[in-house]
């Protein structure tokens, strides 16, 4: 241990030095917990593998051969001590901060002083060194944040980076780097801060022990917890903004272990299980009915691919409610999850969707807030430079953290997949880890098309849906039947919030599917089930290409009286 980190650490907590605080505080924690935080024998192969990992291309280095108290390290033209090394999970928040950039890049490498760092940066070092890791990757300094080659480059290596990851330090409480990760405990009840130290109450009988008792810390769990799936149930994100942001998913995703310093206590999410400060996760287990996406990767192993896709969607779900600043980072916040399932799927990536599922990927819906007046309301929007095509689910912005993707047909076991539908060619990269520039993806598909007439909706209309497809019938004795559907549109606005105006547009209506609505009725058969066509909602435009503005649920007999035709389109 260095005697001038020791005092550079000093500056910040005199009197108490920072290893002497994260010192005490392993010490003091639960013997599970203090236990998981540690490499043990008995832990899950990923936890092992990250003890013996590969390096990030760079790292800082606390221990530095010449006595300089942090350094950045090139890991490809520098001979390391040891390939263990931890990351850092946290919020950048609005702060202007330390980064490595070009201009900046050799001096990095030179020497980083401590007061020019945060102090969530101080404390994570801190725990490293605590912790005996000399190596620590934070992506602030360890990325070139100007290049933009460097900056895919790492993007795509976050799967190995974060897999690899000795100990992931999460700065749960922290809303940017002056928050830190070794803050005085606080918990929130009600809409007021106050202490998590327990109360002592005395006994009116000398005879009786003392008493001692502190704030329940239940809700806190919720999040962590399998049992809770309701994200009305979850804290709001300025009590722990790191777990609503989206960058976060995948380390958390990756990561063996992350512990996470929460601001009533200390959390270790790890491949086995969860444990906390209070004992009060260790009873919870993972169940296959009910495993969190951080509970380990055995959904993605094994021979049932549906599974694995099941798997998929439930990851896009929560993943699509959490915040990004750059809306464009949405498939790349992600390209670290998705190549950990491609290489257990072995299928083609396009743009959020995999081949093998390419129906129910497809039939991606946007869940609503209910009741709202959709009309007026701007849940969703298009950015004004498109970051990715129409069809995926990534191409949307959406506005409310009660706004997110969701896939029916992902969670219909009735569902089946038009046998006329194909997938001819696209021109997106397959790759996953490569996926970081789609914008231009054409989908090139053939399938069945019926033709309609689209009508919006009065604004505030009871049906509450946005508009109707009018579809042509059969002429029966010289009248001639129409049929109409109901249909939420994507996007209402523009990127400029005008509304947007399909009153009278000729669309496509492209069958991907079908399924089967299981009767209430008790009198009824089973033969009496309703059978529906999901089909993609399409709209031409002026290259002859199409996009999509929706997805359609409509009645089988609804369609049976139209025609359709077999169609090549291409999907932007």
């Amino acid at each position: 241990m260095k005697d001038n980190l020791m005092t550079e650490y000093s500056l910040l907590f005199d009197p108490k030095e920072l290893l002497t605080l994260m010192s005490h505080l392993l010490a003091n924690l639960p013997d599970p917990l203090r236990g998981h935080i540690i490499v043990q024998p008995d832990c899950p192969p990923e936890v092992k593998k990250s003890a013996i990992s590969q390096l990030p291309s760079r790292v800082l280095d606390i221990e530095p051969q010449d006595d300089k108290s942090i350094v950045l390290v090139d890991t490809r033209t520098s001979v390391c001590e040891t390939n263990q090394f931890m990351t850092l999970s946290h919020c950048w928040g609005k702060l202007q901060f330390i980064q490595t950039r070009k201009d900046s890049l050799d001096a990095r490498m030179k020497h980083i002083t401590w007061e020019s760092l945060l102090r969530t940066f101080q404390d994570a070092l801190g725990i490293a060194q605590a912790l005996g890791v000399r190596y620590l990757w934070i992506d602030a300094l360890c990325i070139i944040q100007d290049d933009s080659v460097d900056w895919k480059q790492e993007s795509a290596r976050m799967a190995s980076i974060y897999s690899n990851s000795y100990l992931n330090i999460a700065a749960t409480g922290s809303a940017d780097g002056r928050g830190g990760c070794l803050s005085p405990r606080t918990i929130v009840c009600g809409s007021q801060k106050s202490s998590v130290k327990p109360i002592l109450i005395k006994p009116t009988c000398k005879s009786r022990p003392d008493i001692y008792v502190r704030p329940s810390f239940e809700h806190i769990h919720h999040r962590y917890s399998t049992h809770i799936k309701h994200y009305s149930s979850f804290p709001k994100g300025d009590l722990v903004p790191l777990l609503s942001r989206a960058w976060v998913f995948q380390e958390r995703y990756l990561a063996p272990r992350t512990l996470h310093f929460h601001p009533s206590e200390v959390i270790l999410e790890c491949k086995s299980g969860l444990r906390c400060e209070c004992s009060g996760l260790d009873s919870v287990t993972f169940h296959p009915s009910q495993e969190s996406h951080f509970s380990g990767h055995a959904a993605t192993q094994g021979p049932n691919f549906k599974e694995k896709f099941d798997k998929w969607f439930k990851v896009v779900e929560e993943f699509s409610r959490l915040s990004l600043t750059q809306q464009s980072d949405r498939l790349i916040a992600l390209i670290g999850v998705a190549t950990v399932f491609q290489s257990e799927l072995g299928d083609d990536y396009l743009a959020g969707l995999w081949k093998g599922d390419i129906a129910r990927g497809l039939l991606w819906h946007i869940t609503r807030p209910w009741p709202t007046d959709t009309l007026s309301s701007i849940l969703t929007r298009r950015h004004e430079t498109a970051f990715a095509p129409t069809w995926p689910w990534a191409n949307l912005i959406l506005n409310t953290e009660e706004v997110g993707i969701v896939f029916p047909a992902g969670h219909d076991d009735f569902f089946a997949g038009d046998k006329r539908l194909r997938i001819l060619e696209t021109n997106l990269s397959s790759d996953a880890a490569m996926s970081t520039d789609c914008a231009n993806g054409v989908l090139r598909v053939k399938g069945a098309v019926v033709s309609a007439i689209m009508c919006k909706r009065d604004q505030g209309d009871s049906q509450g849906k946005d508009a109707v497809l009018l579809f042509d019938g059969d002429v029966d004795n010289d009248f001639v039947l129409i049929s109409t559907s109901d249909f939420n549109l994507d996007v209402l606005h523009t990127e400029n919030n005008e509304l947007i105006t399909y009153d009278g547009y000729f669309i496509h209506c492209l069958t991907i599917g079908k399924t089967i609505e299981a009767s209430d009725a008790e009198d009824q058969s089973p033969g009496d089930n309703s059978e529906y066509i999901c089909a993609l909602i399409l709209r031409s435009n002026i290259s002859g290409a199409y996009e999509r503005i929706g997805v359609l649920d409509v009645p089988k007999e609804t369609m049976d009286h139209q025609s359709s035709t077999i169609m090549e389109l291409d999907l932007i």
